[in-house]
C-alpha cells in the first residue's frame, strides 16, 4: 500500500526542483480535491444554493487533474490551475457577497500556494493577479460600500499581507532552488570520481 502511495508522488523530470514542485501539487491537489467533495456533502446539509455541489464538485475534478498533470511533469500548468481555481472563487464569493470584508484576505491562500507550487519568478505574477483581483472587484460594489472603510481597510491590509508573503516565499523558493542545484550538481560530480 505504501509503496503505491510513493508512487503516486513519482514526478517525470529529472529537474530536482521541478520534482519537488510536482509533489507539492499531486499533494495539495489531492487534499483540495477531497476537501471540495466533502464540501459537497456540507452545502448539501446545510441547503445551500444548488448549484453549490455542482461547482464544488467541478472543482474538485479540477483538482484531481492537476495531480496527473503534476505526474506527468507538467508541474507548472498543475500549479497555475490550482492557483487560478483559488484565486476564481474567492473573487466570485467577493463579488457576490460584498458584506463579508474578510473575504479578500482569503487571496492569501493563493499566494502561499504560489509560494510552493511555483518557480520563484512566478510568485509575483500570482501577486499581482490577487491583488489586481481583489482591486478590479471591489470596483464592481455599489460607489457607497466601494468607499466605506471597512472595504478600503480590507483592500490594504489583505494587499500589504500578500505582498509580504510573497516576498517571503520567494526568498524561501529562491534558496531551495538554489540548494536543490547545488546538491544535485555535488551528487553528479561524487558520482563521476
Amino acid at each position: 500500500m505504501m509503496a503505491h502511495l510513493l508512487s503516486l508522488l513519482n514526478i517525470r523530470s529529472s529537474d530536482p526542483d521541478i520534482q519537488r514542485r510536482g509533489r507539492n501539487v499531486v499533494i495539495v491537489g489531492s487534499g483540495l480535491s477531497a476537501l471540495a467533495i466533502l464540501l459537497i456533502v456540507v452545502a448539501m446539509s446545510q441547503q445551500a444554493p444548488p448549484i453549490a455541489p455542482v461547482v464544488l464538485g467541478a472543482a474538485s475534478a479540477v483538482f484531481l487533474s492537476t495531480t496527473f498533470l503534476a505526474r506527468s511533469g507538467r508541474v507548472t500548468l498543475g500549479a497555475l490551475l490550482i492557483i487560478a481555481t483559488s484565486i476564481l472563487g474567492n473573487l466570485t464569493i467577493v463579488a457576490t457577497d460584498p458584506n463579508a470584508p474578510s473575504l479578500p484576505f482569503f487571496l492569501i491562500v493563493a499566494t502561499l500556494l504560489g509560494t510552493v507550487l511555483l518557480p520563484p519568478a512566478l510568485i509575483w505574477v500570482v501577486l499581482l493577479l490577487c491583488a489586481g483581483g481583489a482591486f478590479l472587484t471591489t470596483a464592481l460594489f455599489a460607489p457607497e460600500l466601494r468607499s466605506s472603510h471597512i472595504w478600503n481597510e480590507a483592500k490594504i491590509n489583505s494587499t500589504v499581507l500578500m505582498g509580504t508573503v510573497a516576498i517571503i516565499g520567494y526568498l524561501s523558493a529562491r534558496g531551495t532552488r538554489a540548494a536543490l542545484a547545488q546538491a544535485d550538481s555535488a551528487r553528479a560530480d561524487a558520482e563521476r570520481t
